[in-house]
């Protein structure tokens, strides 16, 4: 308690030597003091200030801005979109409020608004990594994997030993059929930072993409067992039974793990539904696998099609598909 008086009495101090400095109060002396809570942590104070600075004088963007900067801090989403909406009204120019709006839009699950007030920013001129990770993330929650693609590069451009960026870009890639690339990007993020290599879902993209398919194949079994409803596993798994090395084939097992992937999936995936196909072909029925690469195909993406369109004209030609030995390959589709 009496630390706390002892603050307040240094803050009126203070206050008081602004006054007398400034020859009166200003909304830009409020301001600056809900900053110097602000970075205190102080958000009552802090909010305190900048309400009365709106008082003094209600044109302050600045204040504005700032106070929504505390509200969103503390919870209060509306209240905070309110004093964003209030700031850009009265200063429109201001690229950093379509930040802040974009960040909250996107903390409120408007993941539509968030890309339009981060693509008005970056109309505007606004060049920051940040800003670019930020739409690419979002674009990837939508599924928009070559828009992600898009601003991830830039993000990794204008940021290139930021760990985060290159496990959002290795994640992209990877959806878009680069395996080589994601592989690459997800190894450089987890020497940047070796959190980002924990999940399991990249632990067994990255053992796959070094050669280690043993590695790999116990954790896709082992997640099989644990989260069996997640098509992710069974599909990394048949994949290896399917075209891995000799001593880890097995095309019947492959068979049965790729087509619950295809029903977890409802058949919507390209990749899943290509390694039914590998899967066929590892079996000798190459009916089928060459029924269910046509169909494969037609669910990929340009970058997928560019990737392994070619394994039609190998089953066509009753050859199954193996993985090169070479770790610079792809690991899963």
């Amino acid at each position: 308690m009496a630390s706390r008086i002892w603050k307040t009495i240094v803050d009126a101090i203070l206050y008081m030597y602004e006054l007398c400095r400034l020859g009166g109060p200003s909304a830009a002396m409020m301001v600056r003091r809900g900053n110097r809570h602000f970075e205190r942590n102080d958000d009552e104070r802090a909010l305190w200030w900048y309400t009365k600075a709106i008082r003094w004088s209600p044109r302050n963007w600045y204040a504005f801005a700032n106070r929504g900067v505390v509200r969103f801090r503390t919870g209060k989403i509306e209240d905070a979109r309110s004093d964003f909406l209030q700031a850009q009204a009265i200063h429109p120019s201001r690229l950093d409020i379509h930040w802040n709006l974009g960040v909250l839009s996107l903390q409120a699950g408007e993941t539509e608004r968030a890309i339009s007030e981060w693509t008005h920013a970056v109309e505007g001129g606004v060049r920051h990594a940040d800003i670019f990770f930020n739409r690419g993330y979002a674009r990837f929650q939508l599924k928009q994997f070559t828009l992600a693609l898009e601003d991830l590069n830039e993000a990794v451009r204008l940021s290139p030993e930021n760990a985060e960026n290159l496990y959002w870009r290795g994640l992209t890639r990877s959806e878009l059929g680069d395996q080589v690339g994601a592989g690459t990007d997800l190894s450089q993020a987890v020497e940047l930072d070796p959190k980002h290599g924990e999940t399991p879902e990249v632990k067994a993209f990255l053992a796959s993409h070094r050669g280690d398919h043993k590695l790999a194949l116990e954790l896709y079994e082992e997640r099989i067992l644990s989260d069996s409803s997640n098509p992710y596993w069974f599909n990394g798994a048949a994949w290896i039974l399917a075209t891995g090395p000799d001593d880890l084939r097995n095309g019947v097992r492959a068979v049965e793990l790729a087509q619950k992937a295809c029903e977890l999936s409802k058949l919507n995936d390209g990749n899943y539904v290509g390694t039914l196909a590998a899967a066929y072909a590892e079996t000798g029925n190459f009916d089928e696998a060459i029924k269910w690469q046509e169909q494969a195909a037609s669910l990929y993406t340009s970058e997928e099609l560019a990737e392994w369109g070619f394994l039609i004209d190998l089953y066509r030609a009753g050859r199954p598909y193996r993985q090169p030995s070479n770790s610079d390959q792809p690991a899963t589709p």
